[in-house]
């Protein structure tokens, strides 16, 4: 009988058959559960989209989105406020960012150091995807269209459990095979087996305070739905929040959040409370987080979950 070891530098792990086979399967080569798991997560990383690294970056250095002009951030106060309008870029994918003077932008170039020093930050990550992407989808033919497969699932090994980590996959396909119809994505086979891991991956980290019976159901909460953002790399952000009066002296929040999937996909969710709906505690505070909640947790359901109900939606 071979006894395998795990390949990572100098970490000589005895491994089970199991978890060597399904790491070469995966991953190339035969890895521990640790050194399984680092691969894994930096293989996803690797496949975050530009806009949502810079995006994080910006949030990281205290810049501010726009909450009805989505892409364009600001930090600090008139005059020399800092900006970034991640919807203006240059050919090499650079947005265009500089200071406000009054009502006018001064760009790159004229800034202050902590826009140049950001400015190479912004420059790093563009550039470090345009490295990492394969020479044959920078030098596509015109007579090529980029379409999107599935997400792959990279399965990892943790305490005798597989969890599912979503990685993009993105190939070329000639336009003349383009379906001029809507076809399934997957064969049954694959969506069976997706789904499979999904449930199991709910099973795993969804625990009995993550639920809460309503009725004769059961119903995912907050804690529960943060979990499963967590394990499939979901970005969120609120892009709309309107407060509307009553003529009772009472308001209600309408809040929209949007979900981000590694590969870029996208899903919106929208969150209502009123201050009607029941006696609130802090009432300012409290229905506007419920109308958040409410929203994040319908953009995590409808990205991966089919749409469930959570339990702030049925409260």
């Amino acid at each position: 009988m071979n006894i395998e070891k795990c390949t990572f530098e100098n970490c000589k792990t005895i491994l089970s058959a199991s978890q060597a086979e399904k790491t070469k399967k995966l991953l190339g080569k035969a890895l521990c559960q640790a050194h399984a798991q680092k691969a894994s997560a930096e293989t996803a990383e690797q496949n975050i989209p530009v806009d949502v690294q810079i995006r994080r970056l910006l949030e990281n250095r205290g810049f501010e989105e726009l909450k009805f002009k989505p892409g364009i951030f600001l930090k600090g106060d008139k005059p020399n406020q800092r900006f970034v309008d991640l919807n203006k870029k240059n050919t090499a994918g650079m947005p265009e960012l500089g200071i406000l003077q009054g009502a006018e932008r001064v760009t790159e170039g004229h800034g202050i150091i902590e826009i140049d020093d950001l400015k190479i930050e912004i420059e790093n990550i563009v550039n470090q995807k345009s490295k990492s992407r394969p020479k044959k989808e920078q030098e596509k033919p015109k007579d090529m269209k980029t379409r999107e497969e599935p997400e792959k699932l990279i399965l990892i090994e943790k305490e005798n459990e597989i969890l599912p980590v979503p990685v993009p996959v993105h190939i070329s396909t000639p336009a003349s095979t383009v379906s001029a119809i809507v076809r399934p994505a997957v064969t049954p086979t694959e969506a069976i087996a997706a789904w499979k891991e999904f449930n199991d991956l709910k099973q795993a980290i969804i625990s009995d305070i993550d639920r809460q019976k309503i009725g004769d159901k059961s119903f995912i909460k907050k804690s529960g739905w943060r979990k499963l953002a967590a394990f499939f790399n979901l970005t969120d952000r609120i892009t709309e929040e309107v407060q509307t009066r009553s003529d009772d002296r009472g308001w209600s929040w309408k809040i929209k959040v949007t979900a981000i999937a590694p590969n870029g996909r996208i899903s919106e969710g929208v969150g209502i409370c009123s201050t009607s709906e029941r006696k609130f505690a802090h009432i300012e505070h409290d229905t506007y987080a419920t109308a958040h909640t409410r929203a994040k947790n319908r953009a995590i359901s409808d990205m991966i979950a089919g749409g469930e109900v959570s339990t702030e939606e049925i409260e």
